[in-house]
């Protein structure tokens, strides 16, 4: 007779008696042990490949020969593991490994790793056209995305693209290219396209203070209009008994004298509204004394 005890998941003890008869005293009790070896499985993990960012979660299709289930764990990289599907959350390489820990009649098996390479996703960046007057400073340049999914936006980006340009404030009028550089993601790759900067001509303005009146006689004097923009002031007579060269004016006779001043402009300036200024010239001034208030009376020389 005999029977056997398991004393570890592996070890079998049997042991064996005789317990005799009439004639025979009972045998001695003899145990006898061996190990059942468990059973060697191996997995099948085949190659993750390539993906990108916005994919679909790829299915993981290890399998143990053994036919247990097979689990999986992310080691690296930008991925989840749900049961036997991995989502992406960004670009990279994603480390995968497949385990299968065993059971009572099979060994673990050893585990294998794959790589999932994930690419970017295409972002476009684009910056909006942009316009200032001549002599000011560049606005803030406002860009434009097209490519987020769902869920995404610039402040998931870790640095923006900056707008890069060579006009300054001293630039001439004209149009001038936006280009977009530099930025990061861990999600997207830009796209950059370039926009256009305008810079247009400037305003203007003439500041044309009051003529004194004139007396007959008195020697020419200096007109001292002034732009806004530095640039020279041009005079026209526009009636009366006077002769303008340059910003020179000669008094002819008396009367009434309306002179106009203007700023064409140029490149940069726009032409300013012209400012006309009026004065009187009389016949004579009999000066009969001399004193604070006659010097700078109603008919003073020109200024």
């Amino acid at each position: 007779d005999w029977s056997s005890d398991v004393c570890s998941s592996d070890l079998v003890v049997v042991k064996a008696v005789q317990p005799g008869d009439a004639a025979y005293n009972p045998a001695q009790e003899r145990l006898q042990s061996f190990r059942v070896a468990l059973l060697s499985q191996s997995l099948t993990f085949p190659a993750l490949g390539t993906a990108s960012y916005g994919d679909a979660p790829v299915t993981l299709r290890a399998s143990a020969d053994s036919g247990l289930a097979v689990s999986y764990a992310v080691l690296s990289g930008p991925g989840v593991v749900t049961g036997g599907t991995l989502a992406i959350t960004a670009a990279g390489e994603i480390v995968v490994r497949a385990t299968q820990s065993g059971n009572g009649t099979y060994a673990a098996a050893a585990p294998l790793e794959q790589v999932l390479i994930v690419a970017p996703l295409a972002l476009r960046v684009g910056v909006k056209p942009a316009t200032r007057l001549f002599g000011s400073a560049n606005p803030v340049f406002e860009l434009t995305y097209d490519g987020f999914l769902a869920g995404d936006g610039v402040a998931g980006l870790d640095s923006l693209p900056a707008v890069n340009t060579v006009a300054d404030e001293s630039s001439p009028a004209g149009i001038y290219d936006l280009n977009l550089s530099g930025g990061r993601s861990s999600k997207y790759r830009f796209v950059f396209t370039s926009g256009q900067l305008t810079v247009v001509k400037a305003p203007q303005t003439l500041v044309f203070e009051s003529l004194p009146n004139q007396a007959l006689g008195n020697a020419p004097f200096t007109l001292g209009a002034v732009a806004s923009s530095g640039l020279p002031v041009a005079y026209q007579l526009v009636s009366g008994p006077a002769t303008i060269t340059g910003n020179q004016v000669s008094l002819l006779a008396a009367g009434r004298v309306v002179i106009r001043a203007t700023q064409p402009g140029n490149g940069n300036f726009e032409a300013a509204s012209p400012v006309e200024q009026a004065f009187n010239i009389a016949e004579r001034i009999e000066v009969i004394a001399l004193n604070s208030s006659a010097k700078d009376g109603y008919y003073r020389a020109g200024q």
